[in-house]
């Protein structure tokens, strides 16, 4: 069986449009979390629901890393982004990412990730292509 797709969310109100689409939907629970896997579009598929703050988000891609070992992590739902003419209720498809309250000064710049000597991380450039296209074609 091929490596599943992560799709997670914070919430329920943005992963049950998901779920509600998977064929074959198991319901897991490990690791303190629901997890459902299925099929989607032919894809296996694996969703849950962190909750709210980037700790859980965190824990929770730790856990589907470990216990499902998914082919990519696609984190989706209601966030920040920052752009000349973004506004409340606009689709955003990050292309990088900064820890924005993170300051390890004055070892480090404001907002570098020390283990990693970088304060933006780029999201995988053919990835949010995809889910750029993803976003026009849908929303």
């Amino acid at each position: 069986m091929a490596e599943p797709v992560a799709l997670l969310a914070s919430m329920e109100q943005e992963s049950h449009l998901i779920e509600e689409r998977l064929t074959t939907a198991t319901e897991h629970q490990r690791a303190g979390r629901r997890y459902v896997t299925g099929e989607l579009a032919g894809r296996p598929i694996v969703t849950a629901i962190s909750g709210y703050g980037k700790v859980a988000a965190a824990a929770t891609v730790a856990s589907v890393l470990e216990i499902f070992s998914p082919s990519l992590v696609i984190f989706g739902g209601v966030a920040g982004g920052v752009g000349a003419g973004v506004e409340i209720g606009d689709v955003v498809v990050a292309d990088r990412l900064v820890q924005h309250d993170f300051d390890a000064s004055p070892l480090f710049e404001r907002f570098v990730v020390p283990s990693l000597g970088v304060a933006e991380i780029g999201a995988d450039p053919a990835l949010t292509e995809q889910l750029a296209v993803a976003a026009r074609t849908y929303v």
